[in-house]
């Protein structure tokens, strides 16, 4: 349903009342790193730098501020997943490669992992690979659920590239390159089938 702007307004405040706690964090979150000119993860201690001066609790700088936290923690949920990955699945089935064929991380864009997979261990690579990349980052957060959704696909096509973030000439060169080739794809994993 529509709503006029008013109305959103009367709502919006509502929800900040409800949610009093993660408001009062964000405005902490604004505070310390307009204070610091910096802020860091939780997870990994990523450090970002803040030079420009905020103007107000709705600029473009406390909004960057704000996100920080969590697009910085998710970035350090998926790396930790991928250090697993990569240590505890592929180079372990490095082994099993016939000559010529190739078992490897493509790339990493955002929450996906690409890989690259020979089809006869496509099976093998997704039952080793989604309970290592859904293992919680630590034990800090071992009650934290990730779930991964793994898909299959022998070429990128149907997969559908979902990318509204990034600079389109980073897109483009991305499918042209997997275009190429077949490939597995999967919401945090991806892999390409030989």
């Amino acid at each position: 349903p529509d709503m006029s702007f008013p109305d959103f307004l009367k709502v919006y405040e509502q929800y900040k009342k409800f949610r009093k706690r993660l408001f009062e964090y964000m405005k902490e979150v604004v505070r310390r790193g307009t204070q610091n000119q910096h802020l860091d993860s939780t997870i990994l201690g990523r450090r970002v730098y803040f030079f420009e001066k905020v103007f107000g609790e709705d600029s473009p700088e406390a909004s960057a501020m704000q996100n920080m936290p969590f697009q910085s923690g998710l970035a350090d949920v998926v790396e930790l997943a991928n250090f697993r990955i990569i240590d505890r699945v592929v180079k372990p089935m490095q082994k099993d490669l016939k000559p010529g064929e190739v078992l490897q991380q493509l790339a990493q864009i955002h929450d996906e992992l690409l890989f690259e997979v020979p089809e006869r261990l496509t099976e093998k690579f997704s039952t080793r690979m989604k309970p290592i990349a859904e293992e919680p980052p630590g034990a800090t957060y071992k009650s934290w659920s990730l779930p991964v959704d793994l898909k299959q696909s022998r070429r990128w096509k149907p997969i559908k590239w979902k990318c509204g973030s990034c600079p389109p000439a980073l897109k483009n060169k991305v499918e042209l390159e997997l275009a190429k080739r077949n490939v597995v794809e999967g919401k945090g994993v991806t892999a390409r089938v030989i």
